[in-house]
Parts: C-alpha cells; sequence; structure tokens
C-alpha cells in the first residue's frame, strides 16, 4: 500500500468484528493473511474473517478537515 494512502481492515463474523487500521503491507497466502501496520506489527488472520478492505488517498492538507454538512 502506498505510503501516503491509508487503509483499514474490517474482519469479522456473525458475532464479533473488529478493524485493524493503519495497514502498510498485506500477504495472501493459502489459509490466511499476514498484515503488517505501519508500527511494523504483524497480524494473522484466517482468510475466512476478511469482510472489508478500505483504501482511502492521502488527506489534503489544504482542505483540512470537514464536517460535512
Amino acid at each position: 500500500i502506498e505510503a501516503e494512502h491509508r487503509a483499514t481492515l474490517y474482519l469479522g463474523s456473525e458475532s464479533v468484528s473488529t478493524q485493524v487500521t493503519e495497514v502498510a503491507r498485506i500477504v495472501p497466502r493459502a489459509s490466511h493473511l499476514r498484515v503488517e501496520t505501519r508500527d511494523r506489527t504483524v497480524h494473522l488472520f484466517p482468510l475466512e474473517l476478511l469482510q472489508v478492505v478500505a483504501v482511502r488517498p492521502p488527506r489534503d492538507p489544504v482542505a483540512g478537515n470537514k464536517t460535512g454538512f
């Protein structure tokens, strides 16, 4: 994932869900995902837990934070 972009993994099953933010690298394996975050922590998740991968473009420093209304 490009350094300027922001990525989040959404993981879950029918009763439990969680997210992993600041994702730097995703490596798919036959039975699991190897996920490295920007702080170099490595997580291993079974493939069936993956729900969504969200990648957002870099923040626009000129636009600032918008409230949406």
